[in-house]
């Protein structure tokens, strides 16, 4: 492969020629066709491509462009293509340059971004993103288009997606209901999402290693700690389908945080969402819950907050487990977790002297531990769960609310709201 350059005034002023050794093709009107150029042409082709060399190839098509089966086509570095139309990749197509699609792309074969490479999705009217083969990846990407882009399949980012103007829908929009990914992977910088152009659908920051250290992420921000949890992964859902309904509903965005240690001695969360993403909730009455696998049933942390004076909204919560979060309103909140699945049992609650952890039929090779902490989340007490039944003695703690955690062969079960009284 040499170059990409335009075509002489002679010839059609909307055509590109592509020249390659070996398959001796031309892209003619936005449409690559091999061709086995006369030897004239093919000469005078070879002096163009050695004059272009040091310049700066900027050029568009104002047609589809459509790239034959073992075909390549080469984007250098500095070069930006502009594309008015459909581009439909059959071939190969290598980027070290820039893309600006204002159609759609479909690509059924090899699509490469290279380091420093760009594509820009700009257009007045929706605009798909489609791969037949493997996962398209990008090193950066960039959205400018009101109407916004729809993703049906999964796409990689290497570095990072810049939302101008528009959202990113990670599903076709003739089924929504299924969800493609928008992975951002190790090294990929947090998307700037603003009200008017942010991701809809899945989205997931790829495993990197935080240790003690603070992260911002996908609207989750964890700030630093003593213990060091290791790698952490972060999902998020938002829209209709990233509603969670058990009794009652949340708002449309969901957050789930794996990593391979959990913040035993406390991590503070802020999680963030656009108001439109509300569901309908009374936001002057937010409160965060949290589930931990398999999510069957949910557990509120952390106070009532009033979150309806920004956009985004912003709620604030302590926590010595990850797992799954989301925000519902106090007044129908979703369901509260009772142990059942675990044949855990806790009482009294409310609790005026002794509580009660009660595991029935436990096997003696089953481990548990459990951790109580106030309203903040910090730790007041922990211990064994040596028998089946285990006291803890409250008599002198503060009427108020508390969260006793049970830890199951050091993997954290649930989390249980504990009321204190005189």
């Amino acid at each position: 492969m040499k170059k990409l350059f335009n075509i002489p005034s002679s010839l059609p002023h909307d055509c590109i020629v592509w020249y390659h050794y070996r398959y001796r093709t031309i892209v003619s009107c936005g449409t690559i066709v091999s061709s086995a150029l006369p030897r004239e042409l093919l000469a005078w082709a070879h002096s163009l491509i050695l004059l272009l060399l040091f310049a700066l190839l900027n050029f568009s098509v104002q047609a589809q462009l459509s790239i034959s089966p073992s075909t390549t086509f080469d984007i250098l570095q500095n070069a930006q293509l502009v594309s008015s139309d459909f581009i439909n990749n059959n071939g190969a197509i290598n980027n070290h340059g820039t893309i600006i699609t204002k159609g759609d792309l479909l690509n059924t074969s090899d699509f490469t971004s290279n380091n420093n490479s760009k594509i820009i999705f700009s257009r007045n009217t929706p605009q798909s993103l489609e791969s037949n083969t493997d996962p398209l990846l990008f090193y950066d990407a960039e959205l400018n288009n009101p109407f916004g882009v729809y993703l049906s399949s999964d796409v990689y980012i290497n570095n990072s997606f810049a939302l101008s103007n528009g959202n990113v829908n990670t599903f076709n929009s003739a089924s929504p209901q299924i969800l493609n990914t928008l992975y951002f992977n190790t090294g990929a910088s947090d998307p700037t999402e603003i009200s008017s152009a942010y991701i809809l659908g899945e989205t997931v920051m790829s495993s990197r290693y935080l240790g003690t250290n603070a992260l911002a992420f996908l609207g989750c921000n964890i700030s630093n700690g003593s213990d060091d949890i290791g790698n952490i992964e972060i999902t998020r859902i938002t829209g209709p389908e990233s509603i969670i309904t058990v009794e009652n509903s949340s708002i449309a965005s969901n957050w789930t945080i794996t990593s391979n240690n959990e913040p035993l001695s406390g991590r503070e969360i802020q999680f963030s969402w656009f108001a439109g993403l509300d569901n309908e909730i009374d936001v002057t009455n937010a409160i965060a819950w949290t589930s931990t696998a398999p999510y069957e049933t949910w557990s509120e942390i952390g106070e009532i907050q009033d979150v309806s004076a920004s956009n985004p909204r912003n709620i604030a919560v302590n926590t010595t487990l990850f797992g799954k979060w989301t925000v519902s309103d106090n007044s129908i909140p979703l369901q509260l977790s009772t142990f059942d699945n675990n044949n855990i049992s806790v009482f009294p609650n409310p609790v005026t002297n002794y509580l009660i952890i009660k595991i029935d039929n436990n096997k003696s090779n089953v481990y548990y531990k459990y951790i109580l902490t106030d309203a903040n989340l910090k730790i007041i007490d922990s211990g064994f769960i040596k028998n089946n039944e285990t006291l803890i003695d409250m008599k002198f703690y503060n009427p108020s609310v508390y969260f006793l955690s049970i830890i199951k062969d050091n993997n954290p079960i649930s989390i249980k709201k504990i009321i204190k009284t005189y």
